[in-house]
């Protein structure tokens, strides 16, 4: 039971005189009772000076044998009845300065004896003094610290390893003693020293420790240590082998003495000798770190460095305290991360030739080593960021819009002669010109590749990642047709049976099939669609392509178009995928209305068309195209027709000629379609007449698709061309072998504009499917002087071809969305035919005046929106100055697209001239809303 918890009985000197058989022994340990015989004062001071003297000498050779080794045959019981009867007797002063003063003596022997190697020493006294005094006060000696610094201390003078050795042999012995000590004189350490305010006798053979063999007067014992200790960790930190016992005792021993008298005193380790070592790691690995960055490269010196860490925190894991790891790593991380941080980032093996050479596990080191110093990792992280933008720029200008524009171009091949039915390819070892969807793929490699080294190498910090992702977003929209590349991308891996190429985010991936295959690099598609500008421009390329998907049935699933769009939803916002899931839902209709069609015609054979036809109706506000360009319409009139006007139907389409009932037209040409191509035609019109009233369709011939079925050679093909084309084929129908139609001749049976004829034919003719032959041979169509007629040497190793309308020199007259290619309402009649959006084959760019209108054509847009911005935040503010009306525009329209601030200004005049607000008449750069 510890001392607060026992009940203390409190010892006064007798007041009365008591037998010999009574003492203060066994009053403290039964009540006491009056006596009548009661000794005087004198006399029981003398009884308890005889009773030290006699006692004192026993309790003092346990101590001497402690030192001699001869502790096997002490009773501890016996011992420390006598102690707590010396302290009983209130001779526990008398008792702590005898311990003190003998551990002196034991102390001083021993150190000249055993360290000093001395000869005859006369043995430690038993300090008479003490046993004969009655002095109640105690005696601490305060040595005088030895001025002699360690490093000073000559090594040829003081072997410090002998001496070491001694020391800790000595300390061992001492903390033995001390053991013995704490256990005979327990109930003193107890009652006396708490009440005397001086250290319990453990702490005080400590302090008599450091101050008797330490700061041992004349010879330097603590200097001695101290360079003993930073040699040894010098020449383990140089390669060799120490003694790491005597080293871990050493080191025990600093850590348990204290530096001063005084209570809670730090140790003479933190005072001493750990700040001798520190500033000895300091002068060692600085250099160290000069020799180093002088002979080695970025990664051995990081590895090095390395090294070092790991050693330290071996070498305080085995003998130094924990507690110190921090401090050697500080001097490491300053003298060798700090100093030469930025040349191990900066070398030419440094970041940027790890990241080139794909050296993760350098990268990774790279980190860890600089990650400690903030400015190092700042360092690090604008390394990275500038790294990852030169990159993106020479992406950019491999794909540049001029290398396109070069690639465009359509290279002139060797006409082949008359006779020849054999198709032409690329030639043999040519440089594949460089493709829109190759930009997106290399950014998409450079974002995976850094995603990777973000996690592995870099424990995914989320300030690298930020930093990394603006470098991503300033190349990516640095190049002027992001948007277009990104969308076209996306069609290639939305659209059947095109070629994928597995990315680096997936090729440890297991092997899937071209839908999940395309999911999983749509995801990281998604990623760069998250870092656009200009999102209404992605949009717009986006529908186009969407449209040309849906209606030539080439997405690849359905529901991964819908998870798609879905994906867009979530990063943009509802408005952003309106008309996208508008489409979708035409589709769905559209295959409802061709059901019931097959089911209408079922019923009504003699409206039953000789081919299988089906139409997709469409609704013009969903779609990229409002109408059709003039010469691509046809007009069907419904049975009864007389004459009629087109007007704009209420939900499906529009309307955009003026017909008679014989089929004559006022306005612009339209498409000519044989007799039994147009039976369809109106069969469909009659249908859809009957079941929708008060809508008109249009259809728009330069939105379809048919298959056709021929023969050459003896050999059947199946042919899926354009509408146009298919009409341009038709006219040969009848034609004798021998016998040629010019370009106005098949322009007059079609009533195809010029342009989309030049298209059609330069496909047939001039095309890797060679089906007509041209004279004279070039490989542009000249609609003066060029003659057609069919090649009848035709041959093919495939039986089904697919030929799609070529691309001319020319540029397109009319447009009917600003981008060349029209997608909107459409109804086809052609054989065994699916009404499509005209729009480009394969991934094709859009040329410089195509962009041009598109750019035209999303300024616009953009202005309304700006226009409705401002006037909703009027309308909730009422009033408002320039400055934030500007700001606020910005942000709301930031997930859209920048707003220049210039096209905002002027939004702000129209407004004000259209009286939807004014400027305040107190101050004008404030705006006010007019209801």
């Amino acid at each position: 039971m510890s001392a607060a918890r026992r009940p203390r009985t409190r010892i006064r000197p007798p007041k009365s005189r008591t037998t010999g058989l009574h003492t203060q022994h066994t009053s403290i340990l039964t009540t006491p009772t009056p006596v009548t015989l009661v000794a005087s004062h004198s006399e029981s001071q003398v009884a308890r000076t005889e009773n030290f003297s006699s006692t004192w000498p026993i309790l003092a050779r346990v101590i001497q044998d402690t030192y001699a080794y001869n502790t096997a045959n002490l009773s501890y019981e016996e011992l420390y009845r006598n102690a707590y009867t010396i302290v009983v007797q209130q001779e526990g002063p008398r008792l702590y300065d005898a311990i003190q003063s003998l551990l002196r003596n034991l102390l001083r022997h021993c150190v000249r004896t055993r360290v000093l190697h001395e000869e005859n020493v006369p043995p430690p006294t038993l300090t008479a003094d003490l046993l004969s005094t009655g002095s109640n006060e105690p005696v601490i000696a305060e040595s005088t610290p030895d001025p002699t610094g360690y490093r000073q201390l000559d090594p040829a003078i003081v072997d410090t390893d002998d001496l070491v050795a001694a020391v800790s042999k000595l300390w061992t012995d001492h903390r033995t003693c001390l053991e013995v000590t704490r256990k005979v004189f327990m109930y003193m350490d107890r009652i006396y020293c708490p009440a005397a305010n001086l250290p319990p006798t453990y702490n005080l053979g400590l302090t008599i420790f450091r101050e008797e063999v330490l700061k041992y007067p004349s010879y330097p014992v603590e200097a001695g240590i101290l360079h003993y200790i930073l040699e040894q960790i010098r020449r383990e930190r140089e390669g060799e082998s120490i003694d790491r016992d005597t080293l871990r005792n050493v080191m025990g021993m600093l850590r348990d003495l204290p530096s001063t008298t005084q209570r809670y005193a730090p140790s003479t380790y933190l005072t001493a000798a750990e700040p001798a070592l520190v500033e000895a790691t300091a002068q060692y690995y600085a250099a160290r770190g000069h020799v180093w960055v002088q002979t080695n490269d970025s990664p051995q010196m990081l590895h090095h460095i390395e090294a070092a860490l790991a050693q330290e925190q071996r070498r305080c894991e085995d003998y130094l305290p924990m507690e110190t790891y921090a401090k050697l790593r500080a001097v490491i991380e300053r003298d060798l991360v700090t100093t030469y941080g930025e040349q191990l980032l900066k070398m030419p093996n440094g970041l940027v030739d790890m990241f080139d050479r794909d050296r993760r596990s350098d990268m990774k080191l790279l980190y860890d080593i600089l990650s400690p110093v903030p400015t190092c990792l700042a360092m690090m992280k604008a390394e990275g960021a500038a790294h990852i933008l030169h990159i993106g720029e020479l992406i950019n200008q491999k794909h540049s819009t001029e290398r396109l524009k070069a690639a465009a171009v359509v290279t002139p091949r060797q006409a082949l002669p008359a006779s020849s039915g054999t198709s032409t390819s690329a030639t043999d070892g040519a440089e594949a010109p460089p493709s829109p969807t190759q930009w997106v793929q290399a950014v998409l490699d450079l974002m995976q590749r850094w995603a990777t080294i973000l996690t592995e190498c870099f424990a995914g910090n989320g300030t690298f990642e930020a930093e990394f992702y603006r470098s991503f977003s300033a190349f990516i929209n640095r190049h002027p047709r992001a948007a277009e590349f990104l969308s076209l991308y996306m069609d290639e891996q939305l659209t059947k049976n095109a070629p994928r190429r597995v990315t680096t985010a997936v090729t440890d991936a297991p092997p899937a099939d071209d839908e999940t295959m395309a999911e999983r690099v749509l995801e990281q598609t998604i990623g760069v669609f998250r870092l656009l500008y200009d999102k209404d421009v992605f949009e717009r390329y986006y529908k186009q392509h969407l449209a040309k998907r849906l209606l030539l049935d080439r997405s690849l699933s359905d529901e991964l178009e819908r998870r798609t769009v879905a994906r867009l939803k979530v990063e943009v916002g509802q408005q952003f995928t309106t008309k996208l899931e508008g489409m979708f839902n035409d589709m769905r209709l559209s295959r409802d209305t061709n059901r019931d069609f097959s089911v209408y015609c079922e019923a009504d054979s003699a409206a039953t068309p000789a081919y299988r036809l089906q139409v997709q109706v469409l609704t013009a506000s969903c779609w990229p195209t409002p109408s059709a360009p003039p010469g691509s319409l046809l007009h069907v009139p419904t049975t009864g027709e007389t004459a009629t006007v087109a007007a704009k139907s209420s939900t499906e389409s529009t309307a955009a000629v003026t017909t008679t009932g014989d089929g004559s037209t006022t306005g612009p040409v339209a498409v000519i379609l044989q007799t039994e191509l147009m039976s369809g035609a109106k069969a469909f019109s009659d249908f859809y007449a009957s079941r929708h009233s008060g809508r008109r369709l249009t259809w728009q011939m330069n939105a379809g698709s048919a298959d056709l079925r021929c023969q050459f050679q003896g050999k059947r093909y199946v042919l899926n061309v354009a509408t146009f084309q298919m009409l341009a084929l038709l006219c040969f129908n009848g034609v004798a072998e021998d016998q040629t139609l010019t370009f106005k001749d098949i322009q007059r049976e079609t009533g195809i504009l010029e342009y989309e004829l030049r298209r059609s034919l330069r496909s047939l003719a001039c095309g890797k499917y060679r089906l007509l032959v041209k004279e004279p041979k070039s490989n542009d169509i000249d609609p003066t002087t060029d003659r057609f007629r069919v090649n009848e040497k035709f041959s093919s190793p495939q039986a089904r071809l697919k030929i799609r309308p070529a691309a001319t020199s020319g540029s397109q007259p009319f447009r009917s969305d600003g981008s060349g290619r029209s997608a909107s309402t459409v109804a086809d009649g052609t054989t065994d035919s699916t009404a499509v959006a005209s729009l480009p084959d394969g991934n094709a760019a859009e040329t410089e005046a195509e962009e041009r209108e598109t750019k035209a054509r999303v300024n616009e847009n953009r202005k309304n929106l700006i226009e409705a911005t401002i006037v909703r935040l009027m309308k909730s503010h009422k009033k408002l100055d320039h400055n934030n009306l500007l700001a606020e525009v910005t942000q709301q329209l930031q997930p859209r697209f920048t707003a220049d601030p210039a096209m905002i200004k002027q939004r702000i005049e129209v407004l004000i001239d259209r009286e939807y607000m004014e400027r305040s008449p107190d101050d004008r750069r404030v705006y006010l809303y007019l209801a």
